[in-house]
């Protein structure tokens, strides 16, 4: 295969007949040494032809859960990225893919998103690495701002940088640079939500699809520097911060993630510069006008995280209520918690133990009802198209049901790459994979992302704040009006908008 230019030199992939691939291209500088904890620069130009057929190694996080980055290389070096492509010789849509993983995992080499039969459809799949944990979202401004006055969202920034390089690269590759859909789940799709709203990002993609995250996770600077300040206390000040071994900096995050309230220890800073204060209300002002979006979640999302852990099958009543308690607090519900419980129960069973009606609960106020906000928001300025993925998998005696990132695999249509069976089970409906790939494909392209049902092709409408109408996907998609309205509205009915 004939090699191609970028603006920093040469790179050769991997033919493989249908899709060539391009692995571990350089998008941004070296992050260690000086480059720790700074904003990605340019990365240095080379000569000759360089060999891109090798992953670039994960970003430094700790194990996953999943087992999917097993044996994965690490390395402070990560910032690269990797691309799918039919031809170099056409100029298709380019679809941007951003890696989940809590903010602390994760790599855009993980098999789950080869590109490949995305790329068969007549699009460029692009994943990409960005720094994560400590070393990606870490806000030292109150630490020491003189020295790190960026690092609060280098992760995001890295993701900034990896767009430039498509906007300004992916011509030779056989890619339109005005028609980029950048698209993500759960950590990923909140970064792609936070790029709707950053401006820094304006211009360089012109859809976005959110995958089980939206706009409700980030932090204030406030709560960031005290999380910051512990950290760096336990690495033994800046100094030892700037040149300890990255090992010792994961180690620590594990450490304190119990310690540092919230769902996730690390994420994002809302600190004015970078990422706007209020993001939500950035969107509903029309940062992000004219910019269509998909977003959706699963129908059971908490599963993935509860299903197999021990404090949360062990919790007493007392404890479970309270949890309850707390998350109607926290969102201001008007409903109290028998009236949840019965609300729940209604869907999941009278026998439903109180774990499963918390479980569903916090499902709905971490990600659905952020995405329903989202909704409503962006519906104002531009095409908005809802989901429900409902289909449940059969694996572990389908005690998942249709968990966190199952939705991952049909996207892709990857049912049978390696690992997946682990989430999907071992009879997933391939025709799915292939309705959700092909309305994905169908977006990226420009036009509405209609669904090819058994029975012909299914109009996907878009979203209005009173019917709601969403495509569920199961074992047949389906147009349905605000489907489980009676939970979500549990935790929308103060809303304005609701």
């Amino acid at each position: 295969m004939h090699p191609v230019e970028t603006a920093h030199g040469f790179v050769s992939g991997v033919d493989r007949g249908a899709v060539q691939v391009f692995r571990g291209i350089p998008f941004a500088g070296s992050t260690t040494g000086s480059g720790r904890w700074s904003a990605p620069a340019p990365p240095s130009p080379w000569t000759g032809v360089r060999e891109a057929v090798s992953w670039a190694p994960a970003a430094p996080q700790p194990p996953s859960p999943l087992g999917i980055q097993a044996g994965a290389t690490q390395g402070e070096d990560c910032l690269a990225l990797n691309v799918w492509t039919p031809s170099v010789h056409e100029s298709l849509p380019v679809m941007v893919w951003l890696h989940g993983g809590s903010f602390t995992g994760g790599t855009g080499a993980t098999p789950w998103y080869s590109g490949t039969r995305l790329a068969q459809r007549g699009v460029v799949v692009v994943t990409v690495n960005y720094r994560l944990g400590a070393l990606g979202f870490l806000d030292l401004a109150s630490v020491a701002p003189d020295r790190w006055p960026d690092a609060a969202n280098l992760g995001l920034l890295d993701q900034q940088a990896a767009l430039r390089w498509v906007r300004e690269n992916i011509a030779g590759f056989g890619g339109d640079p005005s028609r980029v859909t950048v698209f993500g789940e759960s950590a990923g799709a909140m970064s792609a939500a936070l790029h709707l709203v950053m401006p820094g990002s304006a211009g360089l993609f012109g859809r976005a699809i959110m995958q089980s995250g939206a706009l409700a996770h980030t932090r204030s600077p406030e709560r960031s520097a005290d999380v910051a300040e512990r950290l760096v206390t336990r690495l033994g000040g800046p100094d030892r911060a700037a040149a300890c071994p990255t090992e010792q900096i994961v180690s620590a995050q594990i450490e304190m993630a119990t310690e540092i309230p919230g769902p996730l220890p690390f994420m994002p800073t809302a600190e004015g510069v970078v990422v706007p204060t209020d993001p939500l209300g950035a969107l509903g002002s029309g940062a992000a006008a004219d910019v269509p979006v998909i977003v959706g979640t699963t129908r059971d999302e908490m599963r993935l995280f509860t299903a197999f852990d021990p404090a949360t099958m062990a919790a007493d009543a007392d404890t479970l209520k309270r949890r309850l308690i707390r998350l109607l607090e926290r969102h201001r519900a008007v409903a109290g918690p028998d009236e949840v419980t019965e609300t729940y129960r209604r869907r999941l069973g009278d026998r439903a133990e109180l774990f499963e009606v918390v479980g569903a609960a916090m499902t709905d106020t971490e990600f659905r009802v952020p995405a329903c906000e989202l909704a409503d928001r962006q519906a104002a300025h531009a095409d908005v198209h809802t989901y429900l993925f409902e289909w449940a998998s059969d694996a572990w005696g389908g005690r998942l049901g249709s968990c966190h990132a199952l939705e991952i695999p049909f996207v892709f249509d990857n049912l049978a790459q390696p690992g997946v069976a682990m989430l999907v089970g071992e009879h997933p409906p391939p025709g799915l994979a292939q309705a959700m790939a092909d309305a994905w494909v169908r977006f990226a392209r420009g036009g509405p992302p209609d669904v090819t049902a058994p029975d012909g092709i299914l109009a996907w409408y878009p979203h209005d704040a009173v019917q709601r109408p969403t495509m569920v996907f199961g074992e047949s998609p389906r147009m349905q009006h605000d489907p489980l309205g009676d939970e979500r509205s549990l935790w929308m009915q103060t809303a304005a908008h609701a």
